[in-house]
C-alpha cells in the first residue's frame, strides 16, 4: 500500500521543453506553450494528439530521441493531466522548432545558432512492417 504522506514518484512538475530540447530559446518556448495551452484549454485537449497525427509528424516524433519517449509516455499513462502535459510539450517543441527553422517573425535572426540546429532534424522514412 502506498504511503499517502509521500508524493507519488511521477508527481513531479510537467516536462519542460528546455530539458527536452535544450537549444530552444526560453522566451519562444514560453510564448508557444501559452498559445497551445490557451487554445486547448478552451477547445479541449482531446484533439491535440489527433492534430499531431494528422499533420504527419508521427515518424518525426517517433524517431527523435527525446520526443519519442515523451510520446510513448503520453500514450500509456493513465492520467489525463500527465498525458496532456506530454502532448503539450511535444507540440510546443515542434512549433518552436518550426518557427526557428522558417524564420517566422524574425526569430532566427535573434537566435541564429538555435535556428541552425532547428533546421537539422529531418524525418527519415519509416520502414514498412510485415
Amino acid at each position: 500500500m502506498r504511503n499517502l504522506k509521500r508524493p507519488a514518484k511521477d508527481n513531479d512538475s510537467r516536462p519542460r521543453v528546455d530539458e527536452v530540447i535544450g537549444f530552444l530559446p526560453e522566451s519562444l518556448v514560453k510564448q508557444r506553450r501559452n498559445v497551445i495551452e490557451s487554445y486547448h484549454g478552451s477547445q479541449g485537449y482531446f484533439c491535440l494528439p489527433d492534430i499531431l497525427w494528422k499533420s504527419r509528424l508521427g515518424p518525426f516524433i517517433d524517431q527523435d530521441p527525446t520526443l519519442g519517449p515523451l510520446l510513448r509516455k503520453a500514450s500509456v499513462t493513465r492520467r489525463a493531466k500527465k498525458a496532456n502535459e506530454c502532448f503539450v510539450t511535444i507540440a510546443t517543441t515542434i512549433l518552436s522548432m518550426e518557427i526557428l527553422a522558417s524564420s517566422f517573425a524574425g526569430w532566427s535572426s535573434l537566435y541564429p545558432e538555435a535556428a541552425n540546429k532547428a533546421r537539422l532534424p529531418k524525418a527519415k522514412p519509416t520502414p514498412k512492417r510485415r
